[in-house]
């Protein structure tokens, strides 16, 4: 069943940080999988929660961001290869 697609802003409120935050992580490509809607950038909920799972840690012990990468994903599900 498909899923109804996130706006960046969305995401920004559900995970209580700066618009301007999610953009960052797009550029870098640290944030959730990303849906590519002709130009528009949309996240399904269902990479949005595994990427907050993904996120949790015990204590301060983070992950590097080459380690934390993700692909990019066309409208139709396909790698695009990167931003």
């Amino acid at each position: 069943m498909l899923e109804k697609l996130l706006h960046p802003k969305e995401f920004a409120e559900l995970a209580g940080v700066p618009l301007a935050t999610v953009y960052k992580w797009n550029h870098e490509g640290t944030g959730p999988i990303v849906i590519r809607v002709g130009r528009h950038v949309r996240y399904r909920p269902s990479d949005v929660d595994a990427w907050i799972e993904n996120r949790a840690t015990v204590g301060m012990k983070t992950t590097s961001p080459s380690e934390q990468r993700r692909p990019v994903l066309d409208r139709r599900g396909e790698s695009s290869g990167g931003l």
